[in-house]
């Protein structure tokens, strides 16, 4: 339920978020640039901006009315655990995430850039090769803006399988070659999570 009007309703089912502005008499989904995958649970933030967090397979990620429906990643240093539940704290400014067996992760809350953050000037791209792969594989990022990267690889059914790359990616920096773990033969996805977008 909103902090502030009570006819504002978030529900997550089915792995979907949805929202409601009439008391549950309708439904808009909302879930469009969230990462993908299961989504557990959202909460509203008492900001006045309508701000919304949502918490799902090793991510939790916001929006409010200033970002006009694009979701901010929130889960460097969280691991890969389903998050179940958020709480906000408003004294400390943090965010808590309970997980299923990982305990209790937190973070700052989501802070606007100032005024005088860099805009975008370029398209973010990015590319795995070479497909098929064997026992390594070269991720290619072309950003002057990307500071993270996090790459992961999934069984086709969604279920993680591995981390290949978190960590910081520096400007000068196009492409890295990865190890890839032993796996069988087959058929998998890759997600690449960035500061400025998801693949």
């Amino acid at each position: 339920m909103h902090p502030q009007q009570p006819e504002r309703l978030l529900i997550v089912v089915s792995n979907q978020v949805y929202h409601s502005d009439d008391a549950g008499m309708s439904w808009t989904p909302i879930s469009a640039g969230l990462p993908w995958g299961a989504k557990y649970c959202a909460v509203w933030e008492n900001t006045g901006k309508n701000g919304i967090y949502v918490g799902g397979f090793g991510f939790v990620a916001y929006t409010n009315d200033d970002l006009k429906g694009q979701w901010i990643g929130f889960f460097e240093g969280l691991p890969n655990v389903r998050v179940y539940e958020l709480e906000i704290n408003y004294l400390s400014e943090t965010i808590f995430a309970g997980t299923y067996g990982r305990g209790l992760w937190e973070s700052r809350l989501y802070h606007a850039p100032s005024s005088s953050a860099i805009e975008p000037t370029a398209p973010l791209s990015a590319r795995l090769y070479p497909n098929p792969a064997q026992d390594r594989l070269w991720l290619e990022v072309r950003s002057e803006q990307v500071q993270w990267v996090h790459l992961e690889i999934l069984a086709p059914d969604g279920r993680l399988v591995g981390s290949l790359y978190r960590g910081p990616w520096p400007s000068v920096l196009r492409a890295q070659e990865i190890a890839l773990p032993l796996l069988p033969a087959g058929i998998y996805l890759y997600r690449l999570t960035t500061d400025m977008g998801h693949f």
